[in-house]
């Protein structure tokens, strides 16, 4: 992927050496945008292989809304391990009298009403104190555990922002949900964002991160903080090359459709002399989507080695997604950084990777019958013609 080599050559060619919250010093460039077009294929990798379950699971993850890691841990993804709290919180209340009563009763087998009589018959003569104390010799707790905050917490990150946006006006914010109702009522809207960025949960850098969601903060500041999604009108190239994306995509050999036939007369020996209304009507019968569907990411703090090529095909995923459960044509994903940062310790293997050639970029074969972005499953999603090259030197997360 050549983009994300031009990436890699800009932050060697312009970056700055700079110390950082984290053991290895890093260089780093202010503001860059990087461009990648869907139909061209999917942006992943191919200089190095990149480890697609996780970002699957991931972005389903993110998609549930939730807080926790439970899903991941379940699917071997491991890489929110590090921010993720170890042990439940656990919290200690008080039994009512009345609760001891009843659970003494169903620990000796009595009615609750025999119970009640009798330890109303000792708190009347000797005290509550007295009554306590032989509720206990018999084996009833004073207190009860209840876990407050269970292990695997990462607090309000990004799903949890996209689904569970905490208003001031007391309300919750379904963001994902907002934007796909508004593509599909309003797609000339300019207003189609859903943001990570909320400062009252933003985590105290001066603790750990699994002491910042004991303390209801996040584990690690939002890093890809915003997306934005904008429609345009598609031309009838586009839907051709969408047509072929999808059917390639599907296993099927091109050469062999009635899609390619028909573009070959119209758009390569131009034998064909369909009218621009004709060829819409054409493509209409084929189900070809009329609009296009972008998406911006701004990322205000990126690893360029291990998170980019991450996040790109993360948002590349998540832009197909939302095309398909709005009837749209994926198309661009614009990247925009802000700090994007080359760590010390991963230049062996940047460099490593600019002595490679990119390979052809594989397909995205999604699930053509999913048609709400919460039923996607890691079953519907799959990268067809993945090829990279091998191995690189190991890379530590800078924590």
């Amino acid at each position: 992927m050549k983009q994300l080599l031009d990436i890699y050559r800009h932050i060697i060619d312009h970056g700055r050496m700079t110390g950082n919250r984290t053991k290895y010093a890093a260089k780093k460039v202010f503001g860059y945008q990087a461009r990648f077009n869907m139909l061209e294929g999917f942006p992943v990798t191919t200089t190095k292989k990149l480890h697609l379950k996780s970002v699957i699971h991931e972005l389903i993850w993110f998609i549930q809304g939730s807080t926790n890691i439970a899903y991941l841990k379940a699917n071997g993804v491991r890489i929110w391990d590090e921010w993720a709290t170890e042990l439940p919180e656990i919290a200690y209340d008080e039994l009512p009298y009345q609760q001891r009563v009843q659970m003494f009763a169903s620990l000796n087998g009595v009615s609750e009403e025999a119970a009640f009589d009798h330890f109303h018959e000792i708190s009347t003569k000797h005290g509550f104190h007295v009554a306590n104390k032989e509720l206990s010799a018999n084996g009833v707790p004073t207190k009860v555990e209840r876990v407050v905050l269970p292990s695997g917490e990462v607090g309000p990150m990004y799903g949890y922002q996209w689904r569970h946006w905490k208003g001031a006006d007391g309300k919750e914010y379904d963001q994902l949900a907002d934007v796909i109702h508004m593509l599909k009522t309003n797609p000339n809207s300019r207003r189609i964002i859903v943001s990570a960025w909320k400062p009252e949960v933003l985590p105290d850098e001066s603790i750990s991160g699994r002491n910042n969601v004991h303390n209801g903060k996040q584990a690690l500041a939002a890093c890809h903080t915003m997306f934005h999604f904008q429609t345009a009108p598609a031309t009838n190239k586009e839907r051709w090359e969408w047509l072929h994306y999808q059917y390639e995509a599907q296993g099927n050999d091109l050469k062999d459709s009635d899609i390619w036939r028909a573009y070959y007369e119209i758009y390569v020996v131009k034998s064909e002399t369909l009218s621009d209304e004709e060829e819409t009507e054409l493509l209409n019968g084929l189900g070809a989507p009329k609009l296009l569907l972008n998406l911006q990411l701004y990322q205000r703090s990126a690893d360029a080695a291990l998170g980019v090529p991450f996040n790109i095909a993360s948002y590349a995923l998540l832009l197909h997604m939302v095309a398909q459960v709005t009837g749209m044509i994926p198309f661009d994903f614009v990247h925009t950084f802000g700090d994007l940062h080359l760590y010390s310790n991963a230049e062996e293997a940047i460099l490593t990777q600019l002595t490679r050639d990119p390979l052809p970029l594989p397909k995205l074969k999604l699930n053509t019958a999913v048609s709400c972005i919460d039923d996607f499953t890691f079953e519907d999603i799959h990268v067809i013609g993945y090829k990279h090259h091998g191995k690189l030197p190991k890379i530590d997360v800078a924590v």
